[in-house]
């Protein structure tokens, strides 16, 4: 990234340059655009249908059996476990299943797609926005493109090639990580790919692909996502991780593209994974799977993670949210990028993104400054960035006077009580030896958390959000 910049400070010095590396650029584009057409082309002259579901539908069951001992991936998802396991033998085609994962009446779970009628418009505005954060990127814009197997309903063709709602949101997801990491990364792991959508836009981006990339998830999940990634890649380019064998070692050194149930996750551990993502899941996930992914993110040769989620949502009104806190990274974290998207929609989705850096090394020293840190922001008036800040800066040590002073703060200034403090609370009940815990039970009261907060399923209307905090 930093070469690429620097060759364009240098263009920009001289025009004859210039020229050569916008047309070098537009030439490794097309190039890039004319190779993911190649890719489908080829996968589709692949093996049939057939044994694509049958062997879909047999590593369903054994990444299913290797759940054992896991977390229970609570209430929310099993309502699209159901759905799923419902529909799994009705399919006939891998078509069938990935109309089924797009369409939010069947599925529901994975993504919101507009119809094609709001899509010219979105895509002008996105492409603008993105060309306006990420310059050094425009010119590869016009060469992102949906999948030729989603929803026709929900795509459009705009500057000639198919675009969705979808496909923007990875890609600016994508190209911020391309923008703020010191390199492209070369393994990339997703926690809770969804269908494989994201999977596909990264494996074929038109900048700078990664050799491998591994979705960890769910098997039902992972039902989707082999199905749509081996109708795109084929299915020697798709290793589905459902044994602990020499064999499977071997695969999952070599494969482009690993899926991998949870229950198979110490199988990825001699792996170096550069950047880790999560988007728009680890706040569904309940909060033992939390502590599972943030434990294994500590555990695994893994440098950065990004992650874009809900944060600081009005604990009465959680929408999909079924933990009080995701992601909480420890203390070994570094953060490199973190900012908060206030609700200005008034739908009670507020968003966090943020990308972290694993840096053990200097953990003392990044405390110590936190510390200081937190206590100026303290003593200045509440926004929705400052809290967020206060909370990442607080993690680093959970300090139990730091969160005591931290909860003192939301109780005297938000109007509404964030779901982190519901969190915070319980934890200083839980671990406050040092705290007057008659003023922990007191706190309670006022933010208004004595009791767990409502989680709403899929199907379910969303509850008010009852009485203000007095």
């Amino acid at each position: 990234m930093r070469f690429r910049s620097a060759v364009r400070t240098l263009a920009s010095l001289f025009p004859a340059t210039a020229r050569l590396v916008a047309e070098w650029d537009e030439l490794r584009y097309r190039c890039a655009a004319l190779e993911n057409r190649c890719r489908h082309l080829e996968a589709a002259k692949g093996e049939s249908d057939r044994p694509i579901m049958e062997r879909a539908r047999q590593h369903f069951a054994l990444g299913t059996a290797a759940a054992a001992g896991l977390p229970d991936p609570g209430a929310r998802w099993h309502v699209y476990a159901q759905r799923t396991r419902a529909f799994m033998g009705r399919f006939r085609e891998p078509a069938e299943a990935i109309l089924f994962a797009q369409e939010s009446a069947s599925h529901g779970g994975f993504e919101t797609r507009d119809k094609t009628a709001l899509l010219p418009q979105l895509a002008a505005a996105e492409e603008a926005r993105l060309a306006d954060a990420y310059p050094e990127f425009a010119d590869s814009l016009s060469l992102w493109a949906e999948s030729i197997y989603a929803d026709p309903q929900t795509t459009a063709t705009y500057n000639g090639r198919p675009i969705s709602a979808p496909m923007y949101l990875t890609v600016s997801y994508c190209l911020l990580c391309l923008n703020r990491l010191p390199q492209a990364p070369d393994v990339v792991c997703e926690i809770g790919g969804g269908y494989g959508g994201p999977a596909r836009l990264w494996m074929t981006n038109p900048i700078r692909r990664p050799s491998q990339y591994i979705i960890v998830d769910l098997p039902e999940s992972l039902f989707f996502s082999e199905l749509y990634l081996v109708k795109h890649f084929g299915a020697e380019q798709v290793f589905y991780v459902c044994d602990r064998s020499p064999m499977t070692a071997r695969r999952i050194a070599k494969t482009p593209i690993l899926i991998c149930p949870n229950g198979y996750i110490d199988m990825l551990s001699p792996v170096a994974i550069e950047l880790t993502i999560n988007t728009n899941s680890l706040q569904e996930m309940p909060e033992a799977y939390v502590d599972f992914f943030m434990d294994w993110l500590d555990r695994q040769d893994c440098r950065f993670f990004f992650s874009n989620n809900f944060a600081l949502q009005d604990v009465r009104v959680l929408r999909e949210s079924m933990n009080t806190w995701s992601p909480r990274m420890r203390a070994m974290w570094k953060t490199v990028l973190l900012e908060h998207s206030a609700d200005v929609s008034g739908e009670g989705r507020p968003t966090q993104t943020a990308l972290y850096e694993k840096s053990p090394h200097d953990v003392p020293e990044r405390r110590a400054r936190a510390a200081e840190a937190a206590g100026h922001l303290l003593a200045k008036p509440l926004d929705s960035q400052s809290l967020a800040t206060l909370l990442d800066l607080v993690r680093l040590s959970m300090d139990e006077a730091a969160v005591l002073s931290l909860l003192r703060k939301i109780r005297a200034e938000c109007s509404f009580t964030p779901k982190e403090a519901w969190y915070l609370v319980t934890w200083l009940s839980e671990h406050g030896a040092s705290v007057d815990q008659g003023e922990v039970k007191a706190l309670k009261k006022a933010l208004g958390v004595l009791h767990p907060p409502a989680l709403v399923l899929p199907g379910a209307a969303t509850p008010g959000k009852g009485p203000a905090r007095r």
